[in-house]
């Protein structure tokens, strides 16, 4: 995650919005297919290119340079540890890459509403449908993996 101040000139023209191109890779196969072996290699072949994907998106994560840092997301915010002083009232704009099949790198804007010893806590602002449903489908694949390992112990 990264984060800057945003500027009261830039204030008027922020908008929340994916930071990389996606890929319309999580969508099924348009066809149906009726031999039963063609099928089977058709899965076959969608897992590996799920593989060369997800090794290429670990790639591009190193390269990107964003710091890792642990970050409490939600579709109304995100809470996280500074590493600079920050005000209620200042107006951020926060680079995060949700680990999502393929990653997805989010630009989010968003207002301090709470500041705390180690805490700082923003609200979004000007955020769309499409960006509020990427991050909720996080949220939720997140919880699931929780209540799998929990299952497991």
């Amino acid at each position: 995650m990264a984060i800057r101040r945003v500027s009261e000139d830039e204030e008027g023209s922020i908008q929340s919005r994916l930071a990389s191109p996606r890929l319309p890779l999580d969508e099924p196969l348009p066809l149906e297919v009726r031999d039963p072996a063609l099928a089977e290699w058709l899965r076959f072949l969608n897992k590996k290119m799920d593989a060369v994907i997800r090794m290429l998106a670990e790639r591009e994560d190193v390269a990107s340079g964003l710091p890792i840092c642990s970050v409490n997301i939600s579709a109304g915010g995100l809470c996280f540890r500074p590493h600079e002083p920050l005000s209620v009232g200042d107006m951020l704009e926060t680079k995060v890459r949700l680990p999502l099949n393929p990653p997805v790198t989010l630009l989010l804007y968003g207002i301090v509403v709470e500041t705390e010893e180690e805490s700082v806590c923003i609200q979004y602002v000007d955020i769309s449908d499409e960006i509020r449903d990427i991050i909720v489908r996080f949220v939720f694949q997140q919880q699931r993996e929780i209540l799998r390992s929990q299952r497991k112990d």
